[in-house]
């Protein structure tokens, strides 16, 4: 059930409904794997679609010209992927797969009607955006204050929590 792991994480904030989970499954056509390595989009790339995570660990990041890396933040399962592409045209983050990867591609068009029907979903969508930027809030006082094992801790602390939900 495509919906699973997103009813998981978000049903101890927001009620969900049959319908809500019948839309929901209903709107992921198609599955699409990846393995570890492979980029779901990289950044500059046109928005095509919007996924999601079902299985596996994903990785946003931005490379930088010397040819490193800073990972902004992981997308575990019952996240959304590419959702700004509902008001961006391209993508700011490279999105690559860090384990074998499973994701339900979403039609668009049908993402927004559905938010029109089920108001809750699109709060739900605030909320999880809101703690997504709680979480890069974080990841900026570690960068900018955190010693190696304190920003260490926190991530695997972060990680875990967020697997709890689901």
């Amino acid at each position: 059930m495509p919906s699973r792991n997103l009813i998981s994480k978000l049903k101890g904030f927001f009620p969900v409904s049959h319908e809500l989970r019948t839309d929901l499954n209903q709107l992921a056509r198609k599955r699409v794997t990846l393995d570890a390595g492979d980029a779901l989009i990289r950044e500059g790339d046109k928005y095509t679609a919007m996924y999601l995570v079902d299985e596996g660990w994903l990785l946003r990041a931005r490379f930088l010209p010397g040819g490193t890396r800073q990972i902004v933040n992981f997308a575990l399962p019952g996240d959304f992927l590419c959702y700004n592409m509902l008001m961006f045209e391209r993508s700011e983050f490279d999105i690559v797969a860090r384990t074998p990867v499973a994701l339900w591609k979403l039609e668009t068009k049908s993402f927004r009607e559905m938010m029109a029907r089920h108001p809750g979903l699109a709060e739900a969508l605030v909320w999880s955006n809101a703690h997504e930027e709680a979480l890069l809030a974080e990841r900026v006082v570690s960068l900018g204050r955190r010693d190696a094992t304190q920003r260490l801790a926190h991530v695997l602390c972060e990680i875990v929590a967020r697997l709890q939900l689901i």
